[in-house]
């Protein structure tokens, strides 16, 4: 999984930041990367802004791998790797900006509509949640 991130989606994961960045207004803030996986799009983000960025993955095995990865990009402390399952994410209330995914969305049938009906909970600031996936064509826009 890290591999492919590293190679194939590489380029990737900065246009994907910028265009979830872009789409919320905002670069400051906390954002929380769902199914972060090894942790690419959450560096992204960081990278990109000047937000704190949580990184949420069920994988106890890819925990050790996004700390490495942090480590060597220099983004320990401004990303944070969460283990954890999405319905129930270890947030306390009103404390998430932003919310982005790459792909993890296609291995949950539960994930809400942009408004975050049914997934975002307490954790989540009222009017800032955002769920999209990103087509190629709404990509090439960026």
């Amino acid at each position: 999984m890290d591999r492919i991130a590293k190679t194939l989606f590489a380029p990737v994961y900065p246009v994907l930041a910028e265009c979830f960045l872009t789409g919320f207004g905002r670069r400051d803030g906390t954002c929380h990367d769902l199914g972060s996986g090894p942790g690419h799009l959450a560096m992204a983000v960081a990278q990109a802004s000047a937000m704190k960025v949580d990184a949420l993955d069920r994988s106890v095995e890819v925990q050790e791998i996004i700390g490495k990865n942090l480590r060597k990009a220099g983004l320990e402390g401004k990303v944070i790797p969460l283990a954890g399952d999405v319905a129930k994410i270890p947030l306390p209330d009103a404390s998430v900006d932003l919310v982005v995914s790459r792909g993890s969305v296609y291995f949950r049938g539960d994930l809400p509509d942009e408004q975050g009906s049914g997934l975002h909970g307490d954790w989540c600031h009222a009017g800032h949640f955002r769920v999209k996936e990103y087509n190629q064509r709404e990509i090439k826009k960026f």
